[in-house]
């Protein structure tokens, strides 16, 4: 997998001039944002981190590639505000936390589930 044109084969001179893939390719996308989603709080955390860049190769001719850009997430890098979640391993803005859990895995006494909520699985189970 290659991050960066610089890091790709050079052709020598005189090479026919088939162009060199660069940057991640489909399936090394696919796979990086599974990993990616098992830290992110949401998916537009995940995209963010996948940069697209045009250049020119040293013969001029155009390519096109994608590439992950670590600096992204979380944000602030090293000094980020975010905090990560003991149960789930996400990073959660600070407001996303209450008893020291993200709001996905902290628990309310009194809480329970909604009735809409209860009419959804039932109707999903009747199906």
């Amino acid at each position: 997998m290659l991050a960066h044109p610089e890091d790709a084969p050079r052709r020598q001179a005189g090479e026919a001039g088939i162009g060199v893939a660069v940057g991640l390719t489909r399936f090394d996308e696919i796979v990086l944002k599974r990993k990616l989603r098992k830290a992110c709080p949401s998916e537009p955390w995940v995209e963010a981190q996948i940069k697209i860049a045009a250049d020119k190769d040293r013969w001029g001719e155009p390519i096109r590639y994608r590439y992950h850009d670590v600096h992204v997430f979380p944000p602030g890098g090293e000094q980020t505000k975010m905090i990560r979640c003991p149960a789930c391993g996400v990073f959660n803005p600070p407001n996303a936390f209450e008893h020291g859990m993200c709001l996905d895995h902290v628990r309310h006494e009194g809480w329970g589930p909604s009735n809409l909520g209860l009419t959804i699985a039932a109707l999903a189970r009747r199906r």
